[in-house]
């Protein structure tokens, strides 16, 4: 069923947990998303870098549906 409220919660730690470690898969910091140097990405792509580690890492995080 996709995005469940345990599903985001377990997102939502896991962005905390991550911390700084994630912006290495945020795509605004990577540059796949144009923007000039000094505007700060105030946290609006973490989504997009949870995905992409996420992916990265399945083999750590295989749900057991």
């Amino acid at each position: 069923m996709g995005n469940s409220v345990a599903d985001m919660n377990r997102n939502e730690e896991l962005k905390e947990s991550l911390g700084e470690e994630l912006c290495a898969y945020c795509p605004w910091r990577r540059g796949e998303i144009d923007h000039t140097p000094e505007i700060t990405c105030d946290g609006m792509f973490c989504d997009d870098a949870l995905e992409e580690f996420l992916e990265d890492n399945k083999e750590y995080f295989d749900s057991d549906e």
